[in-house]
């Protein structure tokens, strides 16, 4: 089973160089280690890859907030050079400030982000309906699922839905279905085994990945992809954990 959560934000056409590139290409990673465990459990990950011995060379840079002109917090220059640069990152957990005058920068990475307004355009639904039977397609999975809540939301949901359908037709080796959030919810609880693909807007995503990692032993153990059209950031799930940052062994 795969679960798209993060789906308008994903396209197609970086994964595929993803999954082609050479085992013995040396790829540089933006590495952000991020707050409270954040730096411990980038370590260790480091670690593995050390183990596996995958040519990786890392650069780390330091996202610590720096007030603009415009009296907002944004991340550091460099760290947007390093993304352009090398294109894959890997990001620890990083910490939501808490006052007045200061934003998450998980919001500031994001071009006009307006909070409360749920956005869905044709292209990006297009885009990530096309990305989920491509997806399918690659990884031998016979089918898609389209969450939705077209029965309420009709014109967001119902775009979405419709984008959907449309690029179903393109792919006739795959069966698609559609499916409301909560009955989906309801079943990956009682029988997860009847999904295989699910492909919904981002709010149904970070609801129903949750679930899912409730599933499988939580989100301590549970990644993340936001992969884009030319970039990837691979996370952890959980938040910065300071209550056991610093404690020996405990957070990898």
């Amino acid at each position: 089973m795969a679960v798209l959560p993060q789906c308008l934000k994903a396209v197609p056409a970086f994964a595929p160089r993803l999954a082609t590139a050479s085992s013995t290409e040396v790829r540089r990673v933006t590495l952000i280690p991020g707050d409270g465990i954040g730096p411990e459990i980038s370590s260790s990950v480091q670690k593995i890859f050390e183990a596996a011995k995958a040519p990786i060379e890392w650069d780390a840079v330091d996202v610590t907030p720096i007030k603009g002109r415009d009296g907002l917090f944004h991340i550091p220059p460099r760290c947007i050079e390093l993304m352009h640069a090398n294109r894959i990152g890997l990001k620890g957990p990083l910490a939501t400030p808490i006052g007045k005058g200061h934003r998450s920068l998980n919001l500031a990475v994001r071009n006009g982000v307006v909070q409360s307004i749920k956005l869905i355009t044709e292209e990006a639904s297009r885009r990530i309906a096309k990305y989920a039977f491509d997806y399918a397609q690659r990884n031998g999975r016979a089918e898609v699922t389209a969450v939705h809540k077209a029965n309420i939301m009709r014109k967001s949901d119902g775009l979405f839905l419709s984008m959907c359908r449309e690029q179903a037709a393109n792919y006739p080796d795959i069966r698609f279905k559609e499916a409301y959030l909560d009955t989906v919810c309801l079943n990956m609880v009682q029988n997860p085994n009847q999904y295989d693909v699910l492909v919904m807007p981002n709010l149904y995503g970070d609801i129903l990945s949750d679930l899912c990692a409730g599933l499988v032993g939580g989100l301590g153990v549970t990644p993340s992809g936001n992969i884009g059209e030319n970039a990837a950031v691979f996370e952890s799930v959980h938040g910065t954990a300071p209550d056991i940052a610093g404690q020996v062994g405990f957070c990898s």
